[in-house]
């Protein structure tokens, strides 16, 4: 086989050229203008929330990268007048999908307390069941008609248009206009005082009281990040929020731990701080998936295949058998020969020194009453006395 088709090799090519693919066009592919975004401001990128950070603090507000968990926000941001900004549609927390009861009561604390919570999302099929619950709770006056209710609307996906993102401009309550997805989720039926942007009765920003504290949500996952922070009002209506929120010791924090870069609490979140880590645990798997696939096929010219002889039980006692029948033949066959021999002496009458050595050698090797399994010495009797007996057969008309 040529070493250059060797199936490791060609694995090895094969691997090299992913990571070249990779790091070439991994960055365009990382963001999409229909990829799942995150106000997350240890990304530089389009779809991060680092120029949202940046814009902040340079109208003076302090901002806080909030690496623990989010339910454990009352335990950085003790005070009232604060505000934290979640966004994307990852589960509320990097190790776990689930976001308990627990989780909610400590953060429902926190908002209780007079802060505010601003969720970022383009599914709102995803948001926790309390956050979906304390906006589509009916009022009173509308649980005899349920189509009156509040209710989400599914985002409206086109699979050939995924590459084509059309936005439209809604107004605000304030009179300026958001930027926003044409085809994105809104929410219906929800009261005039809730509506901060949207057309009518389908709002695309919503925002409603918890005790002390206020819960919005933002059906649209580029508005308020890097990517469309510049459009339209959009950086105007959120300050309008924060004004409307925080206090001016206020911090605005960003929940960083949700998608992977909050504190360290094991080996997988240390692993995954490191630059590369998904990408290059993405490339590994599918190399191992590759790998595989390759051992179970020959990626070169098939090797000769040569079978292994294997003596079952039968065949060892058979050739044994074999063995004793040819150490047993092979005396009788020299005493046979032996005694035809001689008999031919007798009746020819003709010896020499040479015939009679050969006759005694062969009588001396029956006195041994041997069975050899190798008969090579009576082979060769056998041999010089059947050309003693051609010899002497050959003189029988001269006598």
């Amino acid at each position: 086989m040529n070493g250059l088709t060797r199936p490791g090799v060609i694995l090895l090519v094969c691997f090299l050229l992913m990571v070249v693919i990779t790091a070439i066009v991994g960055e365009r592919l990382a963001v999409q203008r229909d990829s799942a975004l995150s106000c997350l401001v240890e990304d530089n990128r389009t779809g991060g929330g680092s120029g949202v950070r940046a814009w902040a603090e340079k109208i003076g507000y302090s901002t806080l990268p909030l690496r623990a968990p989010i339910q454990e926000v009352e335990r950085e941001l003790p005070q009232s007048g604060h505000c934290l900004i979640t966004a994307g549609n990852d589960p509320w927390g990097s190790l776990h999908g689930e976001f308990s009861d627990d989780d909610w009561r400590s953060l429902r604390n926190w908002i209780g307390l007079g802060n505010t919570l601003i969720v970022i999302t383009s599914d709102p099929m995803l948001l926790p069941k309390p956050i979906d619950d304390h906006f589509t709770a009916a009022d009173s006056d509308k649980l005899s008609d349920d189509s009156k209710s509040p209710a989400f609307d599914q985002p409206k996906r086109d699979w050939f248009s995924i590459s084509k993102v059309e936005y439209e401009t809604v107004p605000t309550r304030w009179g300026g206009e958001m930027s926003v997805r044409k085809n994105g989720p809104r929410i219906r039926n929800l009261r005039e005082e809730f509506q901060f942007s949207g057309h009518g009765t389908a709002a695309v920003l919503v925002g409603k009281p918890l005790d002390l504290g206020m819960v919005y949500v933002l059906l649209d996952e580029s508005a308020w990040v890097n990517e469309g922070l510049d459009q339209s009002d959009n950086a105007a209506t959120l300050l309008r929020v924060l004004k409307r929120s925080m206090t001016p010791t206020g911090v605005l924090a960003f929940d960083e731990y949700r998608h992977g870069f909050g504190r360290i609490e094991s080996f997988t979140t240390l692993f995954l701080t490191v630059p590369g880590a998904k990408s290059f645990s993405l490339m590994a798997v599918v190399w191992g998936l590759f790998w595989l696939w390759g051992n179970t096929r020959r990626l070169g010219p098939p090797d000769e295949y040569r079978e292994i002889e294997r003596r079952t039980a039968m065949e060892y006692i058979e050739s044994v058998a074999a063995l004793n029948q040819r150490a047993r033949a092979a005396p009788l066959a020299v005493n046979s020969v032996l005694q035809r021999v001689r008999y031919l002496l007798q009746k020819r009458g003709v010896m020499n020194e040479a015939a009679n050595a050969t006759l005694n050698r062969a009588a001396q090797q029956l006195e041994l009453e041997g069975r050899p399994p190798l008969p090579k010495v009576e082979m060769k009797l056998v041999s010089e006395m059947i050309q003693l007996r051609k010899e002497l057969y050959g003189t029988r008309q001269g006598s």
